[in-house]
Parts: structure tokens; sequence; C-alpha cells
């Protein structure tokens, strides 16, 4: 099986695709990841409004995902080169939305509709369209960034440049939920969220972000944290089974929604996914928009 990768940053192009291809591997599953960036922007770098409002315009950023992930799922690049058996959308949920990931999701079905509009004007061509993305595209979160997952696999953490020496404080558990804890973090919290705040930013919590922690960790260790470079070696051998034991709902949704276009189990073992990016076998699906939204 073959499946692309649409993503939004570079360590995600560099490592996601070979990170995930060897977890299917190890579970017995022969299939072929590649990745493609999309946009070097995240279409969640900033915090998104209710999509639902007809006032708001749909963000660039949302809109080059929405086309990716039309025209990747349908539209042969070069002739002779079979379409991908599944395409998937990944970008980080990021703080601004973490209490309000449905927005995000929102957006998404919403740009896809749009798209779609574009590109496939009259009605039956639209509703193939339609069909062919509720069978073989989807799109996933990573929260609250892909660092988040390195916490749950401390040897993740040393590949990334922290020293055994170093120690890491966090939250414990649940990777998704990730919250730094460490009393040495707590002065560049406290300053961070002061900053973040008086430029109009209620939300931002420095204590959650994953990435600013193990940057804060690998300059404690003497190095500079390089996303290309550590962050490259920390997820392409990333141990997800593992990292993924204290829950990781949007994590197992990804390896689900894989699962079930292979016919297999998750290679991540069993538990609960998140019902908002894998509303499951039952969901009532010409209500979706596309696999798992």
């Amino acid at each position: 099986m073959q499946i692309l990768l649409l993503v939004t940053g570079d360590l995600e192009k560099k490592a996601l695709a070979r990170s995930i291809e060897r977890v299917w591997h190890q579970a017995g599953s022969r299939i072929t990841v590649h990745s493609r960036l999309v946009t070097s922007a995240a279409m969640t770098s900033y915090r998104l409004p209710d999509p639902s409002d007809a006032r708001n315009q749909t963000p660039t950023p949302v809109t080059r995902m929405a086309t990716a992930l039309v025209t990747d799922t349908l539209v042969k690049r070069s002739r002779g080169e079979p379409l991908p058996d599944l395409v998937i959308g990944v970008d980080d949920l990021e703080l601004g939305n973490l209490d309000t990931p449905s927005f995000v999701l929102g957006w998404v079905r919403r740009a896809v509709g749009e798209v779609l509009g574009q590109y496939y004007p009259s009605l039956q061509a639209a509703n193939r369209a339609r069909a062919a993305l509720r069978e073989r595209c989807s799109f996933h979160l990573a929260a609250p960034l892909i660092e988040a997952y390195f916490f749950g696999e401390h040897a993740a953490l040393q590949r990334a440049g922290v020293t055994a020496s170093v120690p890491v404080q966090w939250s414990g558990g649940d990777v998704e939920g990730f919250v730094a804890n460490g009393k040495d973090f707590a002065p560049t919290v406290e300053e961070q969220n002061s900053l973040k705040r008086g430029r109009g930013m209620p939300w931002w919590d420095e204590a959650k972000h994953a990435k600013r922690y193990l940057e804060f960790l690998v300059e404690q260790s003497g190095g500079l944290y390089d996303e290309v470079a550590g962050g490259v070696a920390a997820l392409e051998t990333l141990d997800w089974p593992h990292a993924t034991t204290g829950g990781a709902e949007y994590a197992r949704a990804l390896f689900q929604d894989i699962a079930d276009r292979l016919g297999v189990s998750s290679a991540l073992g069993s538990g609960t996914a998140s019902p908002l990016t894998y509303p499951g076998k039952t969901a009532q699906r010409d209500a979706l928009m596309l696999r798992n939204a």
C-alpha cells in the first residue's frame, strides 16, 4: 500500500514518513510512505476562528492543505504514476487551538468543500470526487506539537540532543497532555507567558509548548536544538507504541485510520482513538467530507 503524507514542517517532511513506515514494517505490514511539504506555514500557527461563521475567510494555509488533499488524492502527478492508496494531511494542533480542535477540522472540511466547488462544478463530478475522498483521504493532528511524542521515549530526547545528566521534568502520562513542570524552566514559562499575553495571546502557556521545553533542555545540555538534525534523529526511529502508552488519542486515530485501510489491527495496539479524527466504522459516511472528517 502506498501512503502519501501532506505535511507543513521540515521535521515532518524529513522524518515522519520513515517513522510511520518503520512501525508498520515492524508490525508485519508492508507499506510505503512518502511525504510532501504543502507549506512551511502551518495551518495552526495562530488561533483559528470559528469556521461556521461565514464572515470568517478561509485562511490561506488551510486552503493550501485542502487543495493538496484534493489534488493528491484525485489527480495523477505524472502519466503512468498510480494514485496513492491513502493520502493523509498532518499538522500540529499548536497551543492556540488546544481548546478548540473542532475548529481545525471544521476549517479543513469547509476548505475542501470550497476546493471541490472550484475543481468540480458539476454535481455528478463533485459527488464522485467526494466518494473518492471519503475512501482514500484523511486529515490528522499531532498534539500539541510533534515534539511532544519524544517525551514518551526518553531515548528519543537523547537522540534530539538532551544529555543524560539533564533532568527532564514534565507532567508524565499522556504526551498529548504535555506540561513541563521543571523548576529550572519556570522562569522561562513566566517570562514568555507574560510576553505573549501582553501581545494579545491569553491562551498561550509556555509550559505546554513541548518544542520550547525541548530547546531549553538541549541548551542545558550545551547544544542547540535543530529539528532537521536532532529532531529528525528522534522522530525517524521513535518508538511509537511506547511513546503513546499513556493515551495519545490523536496519534492512535492516525494509526487506526491506516489500520482500517490495511484491514489489520493498529500497530500501536489497543487504545482509545480521538473521536474527532477517528469517528469510527459506524460513522455515517455520507456526512463526512474525508475518511475521518
